[in-house]
């Protein structure tokens, strides 16, 4: 009779009229009734919004986690840049006004730069990516900018740069572009084989309805243990 009685509440709850997916919760105990017969209390509660509660939270967790280890990294970046002019200037192995001048002027791109970043991570602290501001962008300006900007790592670690003279316009978030771009060229430089000379190779194609940006180099490559974080 219970096994009846059961049967008969699951398929009206697990085939609810609508044809929603629900979660359900099941609980069953045994009490007397007013004449002192066994009764099973059988409770369904629909557990569904909690249970999706749930998995936004473990999500937007997650993305939190992912999204600090990403800007913690790209903050580090001009800060690595200032630190080195800054050495350079202060150690007195420049004597040419003019080449302090341009070190001066790379310090002052990278603490703009930063700033930027920290802007760029306000902005992102209020909106969802789906509204961050999309905008018509050369590439070889973006690439020719973060370029600048990493120069001086560039020219410590002696890369040899491969770079397509002319590239596509794309459409997308500029802010998003510079810092993905910024990324795979400082792990080019900082991922090479013990006395290995960086080579790093950024080209685009164009496609008629897409654009592909290519950033290659000759490192030492991501283990696949570490696939699914990276590319996370």
């Amino acid at each position: 009779c219970v096994e009846d009685g059961l049967r008969h509440v699951f398929e009206a709850v697990l085939e609810p009229p609508d044809r929603r997916a629900m979660n359900v919760q099941f609980s069953s105990r045994l009490v007397r009734s007013r004449k002192d017969e066994p009764v099973i209390r059988t409770a369904l509660t629909d557990v569904s919004l909690l249970k999706e509660s749930q998995r936004l939270l473990e999500a937007v967790i997650a993305e939190q986690e992912s999204f600090v280890y990403s800007i913690s990294h790209d903050l580090r970046a001009p800060l690595v840049t200032i630190s080195q002019f800054s050495a350079i200037l202060t150690d007195g192995s420049v004597s040419n006004p003019e080449e302090a001048q341009d070190i001066l002027h790379r310090i002052q791109r990278a603490a703009g730069r930063m700033d930027v970043l920290l802007q760029t991570l306000l902005e992102y602290s209020r909106v969802s990516r789906a509204e961050l501001p999309m905008e018509e962008i050369a590439l070889s300006d973006v690439v020719d900018g973060v370029l600048q900007e990493y120069q001086g790592l560039i020219q410590k670690q002696r890369a040899r740069l491969e770079i397509q003279e002319r590239m596509p316009s794309v459409y997308g978030a500029r802010s998003l572009l510079i810092q993905i771009i910024g990324n795979l060229v400082t792990n080019a430089l900082k991922y090479t084989a013990p006395g290995k000379v960086p080579v790093i190779k950024i080209s685009a194609t164009e496609t008629e309805r897409t654009a592909i940006l290519s950033v290659a180099d000759e490192g030492i490559g991501v283990a696949p243990i570490h696939h699914e974080r990276i590319f996370r």
